[in-house]
């Protein structure tokens, strides 16, 4: 049975210790960009491994043209994150701006929390400006740029790239992996290179594909994906890679092939690699793959509407609901009933989402974490939503709010 369906018998342990004895090392994007928004000892670890993988590492050049693509956009977006906290932290401290004002403090408690407050205001702005730097001297890119020195592949040329868009057009409708998630990426967009980037999957998946061709080597290959188009996932738990990635590979290159996620691998890595990667810092990476996933399901998940209106527990017949109309009340009235179910039924969707993850539903931590998103979530944004709705369909009536 194993000969035939070998594909779903890769993760078997003598295999797995062939593979990773013999094998070379490939990184995905997301793991590279991720020394961005990881701690310091999570950046150190990465490192660590790349400079002890030597020759066994060879990264894509699309994996390159992705990173300095984004890189810039992302050092940004954490150094936003440290600018709300901040700001976040500032308003917190303004309710507190007297000792002798409600809410009461102890005016020597009142002193020693001003006092802390301003020290974690203070670190968090030099993060925030370290992060910023990062635009101009990045200390990220430098240090890749050398570690990974004669460890990337060639550029596809024109032709080739018009060659993987035709291909993925055919994969991406039949959902023939790696990819198709992204099929709606930069949709309508007819310059070349948001087409190409809809196909940036396939594009990593074919230079690996060759690179193993040419040294006649099974792969490794370290991704922080998340999506369906990379992974076999049952009831919310995630199997193992796609048994059909493994297939290909094997009948293109007659080779071993293997995915592991980022948190994976550096588990791995300590058993066979001898690396000393702490359990904290694997769980650094882990908890950063829950948000990605809940971030990406957020963004991209299409699921079925009806979904989101049996989550509160409503039956609205969606083809009868204009979403233009409630979304520009001035051009097209919608009677604000409708209009504010609407809302609450997105809330509840954003909520929904943002609540999934790959802990098992049964986890403790995972159903009060679960809770506490969707409350949160269904407050902030069905509020907003009346606000906003109740103040259009006011001004359209002529009348106040």
């Amino acid at each position: 049975m194993k000969d035939v369906f070998s594909s779903h018998f890769a993760d078997d342990a003598e295999r797995r210790a062939k593979l990773w004895q013999n094998c070379f090392f490939v990184f995905d994007t997301n793991v590279l960009t991720s020394v961005y928004k990881r701690s310091d000892e999570a950046r150190d670890a990465l490192y660590k491994v790349i400079a002890s993988l030597g020759d066994r590492l060879w990264i894509p050049y699309q994996v390159i043209y992705e990173l300095l693509d984004n890189r810039a956009s992302i050092a940004h977006a954490q150094a936003g994150l440290y600018t709300a906290a901040v700001g976040s932290l500032t308003s917190v401290l303004d309710n507190f701006d007297s000792a002798t004002k409600h809410p009461f403090l102890p005016e020597s408690l009142h002193k020693e929390f001003v006092e802390v407050s301003n020290k974690v205001i203070a670190e968090l702005e030099a993060k925030r400006d370290f992060h910023e730097s990062r635009l101009t001297a990045d200390d990220v890119k430098s240090s890749l740029s050398e570690m990974l020195m004669g460890k990337v592949g060639a550029r596809y040329s024109e032709e080739q790239l018009r060659a993987v868009v035709k291909d993925g057009e055919v994969r991406y409708a039949n959902r023939i992996p790696p990819g198709f998630e992204d099929v709606g990426k930069h949709k309508g967009s007819t310059v070349f290179s948001d087409v190409c980037k809809r196909y940036g999957d396939l594009i990593i998946w074919k230079q690996v594909i060759e690179k193993a061709k040419a040294v006649n080597k099974p792969v490794i290959l370290v991704t922080g994906e998340q999506k369906d188009d990379w992974w076999d996932r049952q009831g919310g738990k995630t199997i193992g890679p796609l048994p059909r990635l493994i297939e290909e590979f094997s009948e293109e290159t007659g080779q071993d092939f293997f995915l592991y996620s980022h948190h994976q691998f550096l588990d791995f890595a300590n058993t066979y690699l001898e690396q000393t990667t702490s359990p904290e810092v694997i769980d650094e990476v882990r908890e950063a793959a829950l948000d990605d996933a809940a971030e990406w399901k957020i963004t991209f998940d299409n699921s079925s509407k009806h979904t989101w209106a049996h989550a509160i527990g409503e039956e609205l017949d969606f083809d009868e609901i204009n979403t233009d109309a409630i979304t520009n009340p001035y051009n097209n009235p919608v009677p604000s009933d409708v209009a504010l179910a609407y809302a609450q039924l997105i809330a509840t969707q954003r909520a929904y989402n943002n609540s999934i993850s790959a802990r098992s539903p049964s986890d403790p931590r995972e159903v009060r974490r679960r809770k506490r998103e969707a409350e949160r979530l269904v407050a902030e944004i069905y509020e907003e939503q009346k606000r906003l709705f109740a103040s259009k369909m006011g001004k359209k009536d002529g009348g106040g709010d």
